[in-house]
């Protein structure tokens, strides 16, 4: 049975690192991941994805850097369609291997995720929920954080973007500036 303190558990946080990106020197980069695998190669930092108070650890060394592309692509697909049906999202990373099932209307984003492997072995506890409704700006504020954190370390490094990398860039920035306000761990800042 659940707990008035489950129901406040419930739902996706995310929570960032501190993470300081490599310099680049300009090096060319073709593929956003590669270009993120660089910049973070020296981080030991992890994110911390909560989901319905469950810990999925994200490193900006083995998960992100995989994963990004596929995140910011998902993304603009929430953002730009008032309906969803049985969208999905794979992740598949070294640690982590899920599937996420999106359904959208009325603005409720209803998400089911089956977790294949997560690092910690916490795969029994997060598929013990099935589907989680949140609005769609709640979700998506979520990675506002992250988003801005990749922007401004990719900055920093000055790293040279080509081809379908500068593209993947492009589809970030246009992401992000759509994005209204923090997830509830940076809910107190101003966008």
């Amino acid at each position: 049975m659940r707990t008035e303190l489950d129901k406040h558990l419930l739902g996706f946080w995310l929570q960032v690192g501190f993470v300081e990106g490599l310099v680049t020197e300009g090096v060319v980069f073709s593929e956003l991941a590669h270009a993120y695998a660089y910049i973070f190669s020296n981080n030991k930092e992890s994110a911390f994805l909560l989901c319905n108070g469950i810990p999925v650890r994200l490193s900006y060394i083995e998960d992100l850097p995989v994963w990004l592309p596929t995140l910011i692509q998902n993304l603009d697909v929430i953002q730009t369609h008032s309906e969803l049906s049985d969208h999905t999202m794979m992740m598949k990373t070294k640690n982590i291997e899920a599937e996420w099932v999106f359904n959208c209307k009325n603005n409720l984003l209803s998400i089911s995720v089956i977790w294949r492997l997560v690092n910690g072995d916490y795969q029994e506890s997060l598929n013990g929920f099935s589907t989680t409704t949140v609005s769609k700006d709640k979700f998506l504020n979520e990675w506002l954080m992250l988003l801005r954190q990749c922007q401004q370390c990719m900055k920093d490094a000055k790293a040279v973007l080509v081809g379908r990398a500068s593209l993947q860039q492009n589809l970030l920035n246009t992401v992000e500036s759509r994005i209204n306000g923090f997830g509830r761990f940076y809910s107190s800042l101003k966008k």
